[in-house]
């Protein structure tokens, strides 16, 4: 932890390991070790700026990408916007 609570590049690094392995230890990921994860983080971009927690992250399988800012409302406004559509998709393929 550092000093003032604030997540730096440094701390970012230094916990790295833990959760790369706390990843991999999970009941059906380990049961799986051939398998990538996503590891999605929110618009924080700091999360992807250092290159060695990236590298040991891809060394054990985990892909981390990162949601733009204010994407999430989008989103959510186009699923909406979208849902009379794919259930007439769904009830015309009669998968409903």
């Amino acid at each position: 932890m550092t000093e003032n609570a604030y997540m730096t590049e440094e701390a970012w690094e230094e916990m790295t390991p833990s959760i790369v392995e706390g990843y991999r230890a999970l009941p059906v990921v380990k049961d799986n070790p051939q398998w990538w994860m996503i590891e999605i983080f929110d618009g924080f971009g700091a999360h992807l700026t250092n290159l060695n927690s990236l590298k040991q992250r891809a060394e054990a399988k985990i892909l981390s990408i990162k949601e733009e800012g204010d994407s999430s409302s989008h989103t959510i406004k186009h699923m909406i916007s979208t849902l009379p559509r794919v259930t007439n998709i769904i009830n015309g393929a009669r998968l409903l």
